[in-house]
């Protein structure tokens, strides 16, 4: 990776940030006027890591009070309710969207304030009540109750769906991919314009008609598109964020089947091979992985970003490169853009139910039908530990994973599981007023970490 790329990070933050949805300034999270730039983007009026360091202790420590486990919302599997447990004392909540459908999934950057709610042709936006405040070297934390949004994405069938980015550079997007006859769409959503009592801006980007991927990523939006006129491959477009209709680059990509970013670069996964946009200062050097053969022709799918680290280099961290991906019905792959580049294969013999990288990104939580809970090295593919039986989970069951526990969902007993990833220990169950579907957890301290590891 090199420290060079580590230096950029900063750049990347800026970039999102100036990079905005709305053409017209906005409102952050808190409620600070954006104005807008020159060329139209939204003015960073309000940069978390500007305010004062000198909050933090003489040691660096961090107060008890100011770090939190974050809230875990579940959905229900057959309404339009969500339970919310408050993670650092047990305290629940009871929401309903007040719609007649129930919630598809639950989306959520970790340290995010709101949760997105994917419906069949809408997407609700949830406020935690959790405001992470930063102050140099730590945040500051105000609990309030989660409430629903007015705003939401209306009319949008989320064909995919990706929330990326750090404090104001963050977007939420919906890939909707149209009836057969017409054409596709992303909608863009800047968080910082999220506020109760101002109305929010979304940004419709019209595409042709394409089942693709997209996301948002140091103020690009990257989306796969089919073939042009003539061409037999399909391609990537690169574009502003802020010129959306203007495609800077395109790269060939054919029947791409799945897409992440971290705080370096944006991958895909092609049929040729995994194609890395990598982030250098102001412009973007384009790479490949190759399948190896160890993966036997089998595609990768659902990419998902190892997190980022912001306890461990200052309040954007040093990041981490790594990308795992379903592979096939063979189990799962853990993708190293960096130099060595490689692809590992991880073979499970259970059929994989859900997987996620923890919140330090050193182990891989893994769901397995069979009921089975894993946890694998990221570094390497090994195994750390040995599976954890949970009773009654199953091929319908769900994976969230928080700062210090994964939770498990048992839809035959109406209840959550807990598991403490870094001691691999199963915890008292959470029981729950209805059958459990979709589960995420949002506003987790980026710091929360450190906290722990300072205290043992």
């Amino acid at each position: 990776m090199g420290t060079t790329k580590r230096t950029l990070l900063g750049l990347l933050a800026v970039a999102s940030a100036l990079a905005g949805c709305d053409g017209d300034g906005g409102t952050d999270a808190g409620g600070t006027d954006a104005g807008a730039g020159e060329d139209g983007a939204v003015a960073d009026a309000a940069r978390p890591e500007d305010a004062a360091a000198d909050d933090a202790g003489a040691d660096g420590a961090v107060d008890e009070e100011e770090i939190t486990l974050g809230r875990l919302l579940v959905a229900s599997a057959s309404s339009d309710a969500l339970h919310v447990v408050d993670l650092d004392g047990a305290e629940t909540f009871a929401l309903s969207l007040g719609e007649p459908e129930t919630i598809r999934a639950l989306y959520a950057h970790p340290s995010s304030r709101y949760v997105y709610a994917v419906l069949d042709d809408e997407i609700a936006i949830l406020d935690t009540g959790v405001t992470l405040e930063s102050h140099g070297g730590h945040f500051h934390v105000d609990k309030g109750a989660p409430a629903v949004l007015s705003d939401h994405f209306h009319e949008v069938s989320a064909g995919f769906f990706a929330v990326h980015g750090e404090a104001n550079g963050r977007f939420a997007l919906a890939f909707d991919h149209g009836e057969a006859s017409g054409p596709s769409a992303v909608t863009l959503l800047q968080e910082r314009t999220l506020a109760a009592t101002v109305p929010t801006s979304f940004r419709r980007v019209e595409l042709e008609r394409h089942e693709g991927f997209a996301i948002v990523f140091a103020g690009h939006l990257f989306a796969t598109l089919p073939p042009a006129e003539g061409a037999s491959a399909g391609r990537l477009t690169v574009r502003e964020v802020a010129d959306p209709d203007v495609v800077e680059t395109e790269r060939p990509c054919t029947s791409p089947t799945g897409i992440a970013a971290n705080g370096f670069a944006a991958l895909v996964a092609c049929a040729e091979h995994v194609l890395v946009a990598e982030l250098h200062d102001d412009h973007f050097d384009y790479e490949t992985v190759a399948y190896p053969a160890s993966l036997e022709g089998a595609r990768l799918s659902e990419l998902r970003a190892v997190g980022m680290r912001p306890w461990e280099g200052g309040m954007l961290g040093t990041g981490e490169t790594r990308v795992v991906a379903r592979w096939g019905d063979r189990g799962l792959a853990i993708i190293q853009p960096a130099s060595p580049s490689a692809i590992i294969a991880l073979p499970i013999a259970s059929p994989v139910v859900d997987f996620r990288p923890d919140h330090a990104g050193e182990h891989l939580v893994v769901l397995t039908a069979d009921g089975n809970l894993h946890r694998f090295e990221l570094a390497d593919g090994a195994a750390a530990g040995a599976p954890i039986a949970i009773a009654g989970a199953g091929a319908s069951s769900r994976l969230a994973v928080g700062a210090r526990d994964a939770f498990v969902s048992v839809p035959a007993m109406n209840r959550i599981v807990p598991v403490e990833i870094e001691h691999w220990e199963a915890e008292a169950p959470l029981a729950l007023p209805f059958t459990p579907g979709a589960l995420v957890v949002a506003t987790i301290s980026p710091d929360a970490l450190a906290h722990e590891a300072h205290e043992h």
